[in-house]
């Protein structure tokens, strides 16, 4: 999926494609040893999985948060509620970022430079998080730079429990397939090992129980 062919101008242009009969990228070089720096370059990252399409670089992260709430179908409040947490705390200072430039130094000073409890700073970071999780899905970037972000600690006297409207942002946040679990944990308080362990046997819904035994 690659080659470098020499022009008539004496130029050599390297040729490649991320996979088969996708779109064809090229780039010209004076010197054929740079054109082959660039193809080995692509094929590491390929490989690696952290490879960024150029056109990727074109959006920003407040352009693919419009994107993004866009393509969620939430209740009212909860898009209402993620919106209002990336208008006010969010892009304000992310926003311009063109996504495969942000990194998770940004996000950390992000974090550091707010005037918020530590736990409401983790729940705009966990919003933070699941946006920049989609756009990896979506192959917008190779890695979520949210993730593994240092945070300000939690005291003790800090930690407050989260409203209803939050758990629904959150959740809805989420990839699908983990929404339920979000609901469930913040309803009853499970631990994660005891959250992953809950089977459908386990459930019972005419009685509104949870058998927790593993």
């Amino acid at each position: 999926m690659a080659s470098i062919d020499k022009r008539s101008d004496g130029r050599y242009r390297a040729r490649w494609r991320e996979y088969p009969n996708g779109p064809q990228r090229t780039r010209t070089f004076a010197r054929k040893r740079d054109a082959e720096t660039l193809l080995a370059d692509v094929q590491h990252r390929l490989l690696a999985g952290t490879y960024t399409p150029p056109e990727a670089g074109k959006i920003t992260l407040a352009a693919y948060a419009e994107e993004w709430l866009r393509r969620r179908h939430w209740a009212a409040s909860t898009a209402e509620g993620v919106e209002r947490m990336l208008r006010l705390h969010i892009l304000p200072e992310l926003g311009w970022w063109p996504l495969p430039g942000l990194r998770r130094a940004h996000i950390e000073q992000w974090a550091a430079g707010l005037t918020l409890a530590p736990s409401t700073i983790r729940t705009l970071h966990r919003t933070l998080s699941s946006l920049l999780a989609s756009a990896v899905e979506d192959e917008r970037i190779p890695r979520n730079p949210a993730s593994g972000a240092r945070l300000p600690k939690v005291d003790g006297d800090d930690v407050v429990p989260m409203t209803a409207q939050e758990v629904q942002a959150v959740a809805g946040a989420m990839v699908e397939h983990i929404r339920t679990a979000v609901v469930v944990a913040a309803g009853t308080g499970l631990r994660q090992g005891e959250l992953f362990g809950l089977t459908v046997d386990r459930v019972d819904c005419l009685r509104r129980e949870l058998r927790v035994d593993r």
